[in-house]
C-alpha cells in the first residue's frame, strides 16, 4: 500500500512538473513570439525609410529646419525655440554613425525612431487588448498578435509619419516619446488589474513620468499627453497611490533637467545658438518659444473648420476607407470594452486636434502624428473585433456546419484582405512619393551658392529653405570662413546682432540702429567699400533694401529661384 501510494506520489509530482514545464515553454514562447514580432516590425518599417531616405538635407516634406537641426546636432548647439535639447544629444550620438554626412545620419535618426514607434504600436494593441478582454481564450493568441501586426504595418505605411521617418526632424522622435509612454502606463494598468500592490507598476509609472519630461526636451506637445494619463492613473487610484506622486514628479524633473543642457551649450559659443541662453533672459526666451507666442490658439474659427474638413481627408489618405472603418470600429469596441481606455485614447486625439487645428501655421498637421498613432491603435482593435466577432458571427450565420479547416481559411483571406486594403495599399501608392533618395535639392543650393559669390563676401540670407541650407554647407559640410554669413530675419534680437560682432568683429557699424528696418541697411551701408555684399532672395521683408540699392542678379543654376542678387550700390535718388 505504501508502495502504490509511493508510485502515486511520484507520479504526481512528475504530472505536476510536466504541466508546469509546458506552461514555462509556452509562457516563454509567448514571450519572445511577441519580440520576434515587435523586431520583426521594426526591421520591416526601418528598412522602407532607409530605403527612401534622402541623403543630406532637404526642403520636401515641410522640413526646412533639417539644414538648422543638422548643423545644431554637429556643432553640439542651441536650436531654434524651444532648443530641442533631446534631440540634439541624441542626434549627437548618431551623427557618430560612420556612414554618410551628418543629415544623413540624422535622417537615420528619423527613420529609428520611426520604426520603433512601429514596434512600440504592436505591443500597445496587445495590451490594450488584454486591458480590454482579461480573460480571452487560448484560441484568440492569433488573432491578438495577427490585430496588433496589421495596425503597426498600417501606421508604418500611412504617408504622413513615413514622410517625417525619413527627415531630419523632431516628429518621429516626438511620436516615438508618446508611444513609450503609452505603452508604460497601459502596461502599468494590465498589471495593477492583476496584482494592485506590486511594486512593479510604480516602476512604470516613474519611468513614464521620466521619459515624459524627456521628451519635453525634444517637443513640448508631448504635455497634451499628461490630461489623459491622469484619467487613466485616477482610474485605479486609493489611499496607498498617494506613495507615487512625488516619486513620479521627481522623475518627470530628472528628465526635464535635460534643459541644463542649453546654458551649458550656449556658454561655448557654438555656431548654433540661438538666444544666449547662457543668460537668465536668453534662457527664458528659448524654452518659453518667444518668437512663436502668438501662434498656439490664434487660427481662426473658419481656418479651423476648414482645416477639420482637410483633415478628414488627410487620415483618409493615411488608412484609407477600409482602415478609417476598422479604426472607427475599434473605437467603439475600446468604449464598449474598457471605457477609461476610450476616453485616455480619445481625449489625447481631441487633445492634439485641438491644438493643431488652432496652430496658426500651415503646417500644423504635423502635430497630429500622435494622433494618427493613437488611430493605427483603434485599426487594430477594430481588426481584432472583426476576427474574433464579426467574422465568426457570420460564418455561424452562413455555415451552420462545423468545418474548422474552411473557418481558419476564412480568417486568413480576412487578414489578408485587410493588409492588401490598408497598408499593402498605402505602399503602393506612396512610395514613389516618398523616395527622396535622389533629392540632392537643398545642399546642392548651398554649395551653389557660395561657389558663386567671391573670397571675403558678405552673404545675407532670407527664407528658412535657403538660411538653413547655406547653414548646414557653412557650418557642417564645405567651410567658407571668408564668408560672412548673416541670417536677415534674426537682425531684429539684440542676442544676434551681439553674435554677430562677436563671431565678425567689425562687420556691422558703429551705429547698428535699434530696429531691423534700420539694422539691415546699416549693415550693407557699413560694408559696401569693404566687401562683396550679396542677397539670397528678394522678399517682402526686405523689399526695401531692393528699392534703396541698385540690385545686380547673378545666376547660381537652371530656374527662376536659382539666383542670388549682388549689391552695386545705393541708388543716386534714394532720400
Amino acid at each position: 500500500m505504501e508502495n502504490v501510494f509511493g508510485k502515486r506520489e511520484v507520479s504526481f509530482t512528475k504530472d505536476l512538473e510536466r504541466a508546469w514545464s509546458i506552461r514555462s515553454i509556452r509562457a516563454l514562447l509567448t514571450r519572445y513570439r511577441d519580440a520576434a514580432i515587435g523586431l520583426g516590425l521594426f526591421g520591416i518599417a526601418f528598412g522602407l525609410y532607409v530605403s527612401t531616405l534622402p541623403t543630406s538635407i532637404t526642403w520636401a516634406n515641410f522640413s526646412a529646419d533639417s539644414g538648422e537641426l543638422a548643423s545644431a546636432v554637429y556643432t553640439l548647439g542651441v536650436a531654434h525655440p524651444p532648443g530641442y535639447p533631446t534631440y540634439i544629444l541624441l542626434g549627437k550620438l548618431f551623427s557618430f554613425f560612420p556612414v554618410g554626412e551628418v543629415a544623413f545620419r540624422t535622417n537615420l535618426m528619423s527613420a529609428f525612431f520611426g520604426a520603433g514607434t512601429i514596434a512600440l504600436l504592436y505591443f500597445i494593441v496587445l495590451d490594450f487588448i488584454a486591458l480590454a478582454v482579461p480573460n480571452s481564450t487560448d484560441n484568440r493568441g492569433v488573432a491578438r498578435f495577427t490585430s496588433a501586426g496589421v495596425a503597426a504595418l498600417a501606421l508604418a505605411a500611412s504617408p504622413l509619419i513615413w514622410s517625417q521617418a525619413i527627415v531630419t526632424e523632431v516628429y518621429t522622435l516626438n511620436v516615438f516619446f508618446a508611444a513609450a509612454i503609452t505603452l508604460l502606463l497601459v502596461h502599468r494598468a494590465v498589471r495593477r488589474a492583476e496584482a494592485p500592490t506590486g511594486l512593479l507598476a510604480d516602476r512604470y509609472l516613474l519611468a513614464a513620468s521620466f521619459l515624459l519630461g524627456l521628451g519635453m526636451g525634444n517637443h513640448m506637445t508631448l504635455v497634451l499627453l499628461v490630461p489623459p494619463t491622469l484619467l487613466l492613473i485616477a482610474a485605479k487610484w486609493d489611499r496607498r497611490s498617494f506613495l507615487t506622486v512625488p516619486g513620479a514628479l521627481a522623475s518627470f524633473l530628472v528628465g526635464l533637467s535635460i534643459y541644463v543642457y542649453l546654458p551649458i551649450s550656449a556658454s561655448q559659443h557654438p555656431l548654433v545658438n540661438w538666444g544666449q541662453a547662457s543668460e537668465a533672459s536668453g534662457f527664458w526666451w528659448v524654452i518659453s518659444g518667444t518668437p512663436y507666442r502668438e501662434l498656439p490658439f490664434s487660427a481662426s474659427s473658419d481656418l479651423w473648420l476648414d482645416r477639420l474638413t482637410d483633415w478628414w481627408s488627410l487620415l483618409v489618405d493615411q488608412f484609407y476607407y477600409p482602415g478609417v472603418a476598422l479604426g472607427l470600429i475599434g473605437t467603439w469596441w475600446l468604449w464598449r470594452r474598457h471605457l477609461v481606455g476610450g476616453v485616455f485614447t480619445t481625449s489625447y486625439v481631441l487633445l492634439l486636434i485641438i491644438y493643431a487645428g488652432t496652430y496658426n501655421t500651415p503646417d500644423s498637421f504635423v502635430y497630429l502624428i500622435p494622433a494618427f498613432m493613437i488611430f493605427g491603435l483603434w485599426v487594430g482593435l477594430g481588426s481584432f473585433w472583426t476576427l474574433t466577432e464579426a467574422v465568426p458571427w457570420m460564418w455561424r450565420k452562413l455555415r451552420p456546419v462545423n468545418n474548422r479547416r474552411a473557418y481558419r481559411i476564412s480568417i486568413v483571406l480576412v487578414v489578408l484582405l485587410i493588409l492588401a486594403f490598408v497598408p499593402g495599399r498605402s505602399l503602393a501608392a506612396n512610395y514613389g512619393d516618398q523616395d527622396l533618395s535622389n533629392d540632392s535639392e537643398a545642399i546642392e543650393y548651398g554649395q551653389r551658392v557660395l561657389r558663386a559669390i567671391e573670397p571675403g563676401s558678405l552673404l545675407i540670407a532670407d527664407t528658412d529653405n535657403h538660411i538653413f541650407s547655406l547653414w548646414y554647407t557653412q557650418f557642417v559640410v564645405d567651410p567658407r570662413p571668408d564668408v560672412v554669413l548673416i541670417t536677415q530675419n534674426l537682425l531684429v534680437y539684440d542676442w544676434y546682432t551681439e553674435s554677430v560682432e562677436d563671431r565678425y568683429p567689425g562687420v556691422l557699424p558703429d551705429a547698428p540702429g535699434r530696429t531691423y528696418h534700420e539694422r539691415l541697411p546699416n549693415l550693407i551701408l557699413g560694408n559696401l567699400d569693404k566687401r562683396p555684399i550679396y542677397l539670397t532672395d528678394r522678399t517682402s521683408s526686405n523689399a526695401f533694401v531692393f528699392d534703396r540699392f541698385m540690385m545686380e542678379t547673378v545666376p547660381i543654376g537652371e530656374g527662376a529661384l536659382q539666383q542670388i542678387y549682388r549689391v552695386q550700390g545705393e541708388k543716386e535718388d534714394f532720400s
